[in-house]
């Protein structure tokens, strides 16, 4: 908990003992002097709902807040107001030789006064104090990453228990938002990716090449219009296959598109921004210099196809410089939890030593055929393939061309792969770069060359890919393909 939220949360305690104490001390003298002509609603019961009220602050929800903070207000003025008119006018009626008298007059409108005062300062504390905003916006993700945790650790229970339930709706208080791909498959049909004018080979190729300019090419996936590429070319490739399917193993991967729509959990996978890590770990550095935090992967929808030697369920990847996937020495990797005792804030991150796109990222569940390469060479697809194994940001086991010592071993497996993010020359008109983006905006800067970065660009390398291993230990280290 940072110090500003501690002081919140002290302030809270408080504002809370005041306004409760402010709502029970007229309740315990109304009781005091018995039970007959009590109007237990109005004297009883709806101060006791106040009260209970004010006790639920605690979860720091932001319509509770702003409704306990305006009644305090207007209650607060109201009593304070009505207060400094009586003693006005018992002030304005008095004489020095009836002062005794005058003020016996005044002391039943103090308590008014008081009382208007003490709620005018709750009401005002409760809706600007920055202290409270952070505290309350700490409960409030406290609240959340317990509930998310509990309901991780019922799914991980259902899934080891040997009795059969039915089936239940996503769990979307922790999950990923799933690309609607039966969506972007109508607004990118197969009638609107292939061509139907221009050459259809290079000059220079063989006559028997099957090649087709026409047809949908081999792509990286950063785009809902890539993703139908791909996925509707497989499907017609499959169809053509001997029983409907594409050769060889199937490998399950979660791809993830990019979306400028912010995160709906911090813990989710995105780039940029700010790190769902502890506020109290070092943050790391390279050379004495900060590290600029890039992207988080988060492994809660994906724990079926990964290795069971995660060391949390958030991996975050830091550089120590734009060009820093290069060098090993040069990516720091650690992992995070779900829920945390003390997120850290924007204001506790250093400054980033490049720019970063900040997006959220939406899965896709889908399978990679690392054999069926030369199904779509026959077929005449250009960049086949693309069509076999994605280039893609993604996770899962086993689904990358990377000639790897480790990996070949068998002593590491692959964990996940962040690929660039590359529009320099760029995308076709209509064809939605992003989630959430039909188009960029006129006055978009676009970068270009090597290890270009901006609000939309991460090119890593030559459109390059940076792959994770993990090893049995757990460990987990980066290496760097450069197309």
């Amino acid at each position: 908990m940072s110090d500003r939220e501690r002081r919140g949360r002290v302030l809270f305690f408080v504002v809370a003992t005041v306004l409760i104490l402010d709502v029970l001390s007229p309740l315990y003298f109304r009781l005091s002097q018995g039970f007959a002509d009590v109007a237990w609603f109005g004297e009883v019961i709806r101060p006791l709902i106040y009260v209970a009220l004010i006790a639920r602050l605690w979860r720091g929800e932001t319509l509770l807040v702003q409704l306990i903070g305006w009644t305090c207000l207007a209650a607060g003025l109201q009593s304070t107001w009505a207060g400094f008119m009586i003693l006005r006018t018992i002030v304005a009626i008095g004489r020095l030789d009836v002062a005794e008298f005058v003020l016996r007059l005044a002391m039943p409108c103090l308590p008014l006064l008081v009382s208007g005062i003490v709620e005018l300062i709750a009401g005002l504390l409760l809706l600007i104090s920055p202290s409270l905003k952070a505290f309350f916006k700490a409960q409030q993700f406290s609240l959340i990453s317990a509930e998310a945790v509990r309901l991780l650790e019922q799914e991980k229970a259902v899934e080891s228990s040997a009795v059969a339930v039915p089936a239940k709706p996503r769990n979307s208080v922790i999950r990923h938002p799933e690309v609607d791909f039966a969506h972007w498959s109508t607004v990118f049909p197969m009638e609107m990716l292939i061509s139907t004018s221009g050459p259809r080979r290079f000059d220079s190729m063989d006559p028997n090449d099957p090649l087709d300019l026409w047809k949908i090419h081999g792509t990286p996936i950063t785009s809902p219009a890539h993703l139908c590429m791909i996925e509707l070319a497989r499907k017609q490739c499959a169809a053509r296959c001997r029983g409907g399917a594409l050769p060889g193993p199937a490998v399950p991967v979660d791809l993830l598109l990019w979306s400028v729509e912010p995160a709906r959990r911090p813990w989710l996978t995105r780039l940029g921004g700010t790190p769902h890590r502890e506020s109290t770990k070092p943050w790391p550095t390279h050379a004495g210099r900060p590290c600029t935090f890039v992207a988080q992967f988060c492994f809660v929808d994906s724990t079926d196809i990964v290795s069971d030697r995660l060391r949390g369920e958030v991996m975050l990847l830091f550089l120590a410089d734009e060009q820093g996937y290069w060098d090993a020495n040069k990516v720091h990797i650690e992992f995070s939890s779900v829920k945390l005792s003390s997120p850290m804030t924007a204001e506790q991150c250093p400054r980033p030593g490049f720019v970063v796109p900040q997006l959220s990222g939406q899965i896709h569940r889908t399978l990679e055929y690392p054999r069926s390469e030369p199904v779509f060479f026959r077929a005449g697809h250009w960049l086949p393939w693309y069509f076999s194994i994605t280039g893609s940001t993604k996770i899962g086991r086993g689904s990358f061309e990377l000639d790897d010592p480790e990996l070949l071993s068998g002593q590491s497996e692959c964990l996940c792969a962040l690929h660039s993010l590359d529009y320099s020359s760029g995308p076709t008109a209509g064809f939605w770069p992003l989630i959430g983006l039909e188009a960029f905006p006129d006055d978009w800067p676009q970068p270009y060359g090597e290890g270009a970065w901006g609000r939309y660009n991460m090119r890593l390398g030559d459109v390059g890919c940076l792959f994770f291993l993990i090893n049995r230990d757990g460990e987990v280290t980066a290496r760097f393909c450069s197309h």
